[in-house]
């Protein structure tokens, strides 16, 4: 339901208020006691605000409790902007609403305490109303929120959220939600804009942060809008007090500028050693621009919350994300697929010892002779991808040495698709991305940019395929869109399990290069059963390197 204003129990024709003269004041309702409080209403340049209805509500006032027994005085103003209403009881605070029924301008007075027989309130001065816009606790039901001293009350939306509509400007003292016949407060202290919409998306948690996402020049530097794209959050103890949340960050709640709740996933927190690592689905990523923010929340004010984290939310499979392995945990550990698909990773010949600081949290090392990674049961479903099809893969890839072999370093087996790193006698290597076409051979795409592959550098590799389009980006830039074809009359081979470190089987065509095992670090393995463009993958890379050059905290 909308916001609603309740000046309860008042008997009041507003036509005919409209047209009143400005020398007539009309008392709409009458108080009982002898106490009167006065004052003036003015518009925003000084001059009087005749014909404004002025009412006075006790400062506790509930708009939806009771609302046929309680009598509200109230007035209007003459033609100098004055008003005269008689106190129900001097024992009371109030507070006075005025409004103007043409403009609809209003304004808000607290604090009004009746003592004597004349209590003088200071001028109100009309403008344009805002709007608060205020979550309700997590674990409630229904509902209304109201501001008290007020008519305005609100019933809770489907999204959880109250928006109170034509709330005056100025600091608004709280909002109060009731449930039942449970009550509690909101928020308190907060400031309304004219014409504008106060959010408080998470009103019982404690302490917030923007993030701003800068895609400008200075930043990102990428020039389209990006959709459902996962922003990385990396949280250290030289911008964030890990004591105030949570143990394991179950506090954390991101919003949009609008108050809109955001998805993420916490791949690590580590409240010790005081690092975190975050993943936060922005619905739109504005390009060139440096003021779109999103907040994050922690800190809850009462009892212990539960965690928001789902990582399936976040790596929509419908947004196309089809394999997101972050290979963050511990060395042995499962090898976690982020979204729906649970293709799930079993580490072979790995330890404790294999859990390796990565390019944006913890990765895998892999020795080049023995360790791997296999998803089981992934020959089929969704990362089955068929021939010519749109899909992306990509994976930060850090390779201890540039030796004279080849090695594998994530794909679906060597009859199908894959990245690979080559290196030759020279101490040269090139990055490849390859797939396989059926009885023809293998597409590759490659590019030796850095100039030669380094040793003990982190890079990021992503390949595209668009129908029979093939695409190579090294560090967010596309190095290579030609497809030579290396001859082969094999079928294509769809039977084999996505691999990470090696290839599936042993390469015995068109020569015998074994599993062609990868030694050094592998971090975010993505499939995507999209053909991304070249503004994601920019983005990716600059939000995801060391130096992250799209989130800002100001």
């Amino acid at each position: 339901m909308n916001s609603r204003i309740r000046p309860v129990a008042l008997v009041m024709n507003l036509l005919l208020i409209t047209v009143l003269s400005c020398t007539t004041p009309v008392q709409l309702t009458e108080g009982n006691s002898s106490e009167t409080v006065i004052g003036r209403v003015v518009k925003s340049d000084g001059s009087p605000a005749c014909s404004t209805i002025v009412v006075l509500y006790p400062a506790d006032h509930d708009p939806e409790a009771s609302l046929s027994d309680v009598k509200i005085p109230a007035d209007t103003t003459d033609s100098d902007g004055n008003y005269r209403i008689a106190a129900p009881d001097s024992a009371e605070d109030y507070s006075i609403v005025a409004t103007d029924p043409q403009s609809g301008d209003r304004a808000l007075l607290t604090g009004i305490t009746v003592s004597g027989e004349t209590t003088s309130a200071p001028d109100a001065v009309l403008s344009i109303p805002g709007a608060i816009r205020v979550a309700v606790p997590e674990s409630s039901v229904g509902g209304y929120a109201y501001i008290p001293g007020t008519g305005i009350s609100a019933d809770v939306s489907s999204s959880g959220m109250i928006t109170l509509d034509k709330v005056p400007a100025g600091t608004i003292p709280a909002v109060k939600y009731v449930s039942g016949t449970s009550s509690e407060t909101l928020s308190t202290g907060i400031e309304v804009i004219s014409g504008d919409t106060a959010v408080i998306p998470y009103p019982q948690w404690r302490y917030s942060m923007k993030a701003y996402l800068n895609t400008t020049v200075s930043g990102a530097d990428i020039t389209g809008d990006i959709t459902d794209f996962p922003i990385l959050i990396r949280l250290t103890e030289n911008m964030f007090d890990f004591s105030q949340a949570q143990t394991h960050g179950e506090d954390l709640r991101f919003s949009d500028a609008n108050g809109n709740h955001l998805v993420h996933e916490i791949e690590l927190w580590d409240a010790v050693k005081n690092i975190a690592v975050i993943w936060v689905r922005v619905p739109v990523v504005f390009g060139n621009d440096d003021s779109q923010y999103i907040v994050m929340h922690w800190g809850t004010s009462g009892s212990k919350v539960s965690s928001f984290s789902n990582s399936a939310a976040v790596f929509d499979t419908l947004a196309g994300f089809q394999g997101v392995w972050h290979l963050s945990g511990s060395g042995n550990d499962t090898a976690f697929d982020a979204t729906a698909n649970r293709f799930h990773g079993t580490p072979f010949n790995m330890n404790l010892s294999s859990a390796v600081e990565g390019a944006t949290g913890y990765s895998r090392y892999f020795n080049g002779k023995s360790s791997y990674i296999t998803i089981p049961g992934s020959a089929s479903g969704n990362l089955d991808i068929a021939q010519n099809s749109d899909y992306s893969m990509s994976l930060w890839a850090y390779a201890d040495t540039i030796d004279t072999l080849w090695h594998a370093l994530a794909g679906k087996g060597h009859e199908q698709y894959y990245l690979k790193l080559k290196c030759y006698a020279n101490g040269k290597g090139t990055w490849e991305f390859v797939e396989y076409q059926d009885k023809q051979g293998w597409a590759f795409t490659e590019d030796s940019i850095p100039p030669s592959p380094g040793a003990k550098e982190w890079v990021y590799l992503t390949g595209v395929r668009s129908g029979t389009e093939q695409y190579l980006y090294i560090n967010g830039v596309m190095v290579n869109d030609s497809t030579p074809l290396m001859a082969g009359d094999y079928p294509r081979i769809s039977t084999d399990d996505f691999t990470i470190g090696k290839h599936a089987r042993q390469v015995t065509i068109p020569g015998n290069d074994g599993w062609c095992y990868f030694r050094g670090k592998i971090d975010e393995v993505r499939v995507m059963s999209t053909a991304v463009k070249a503004d994601w993958i920019r983005l990716c890379y600059m939000n995801q390197k060391a130096e992250d050059k799209l989130v800002e905290f100001r």
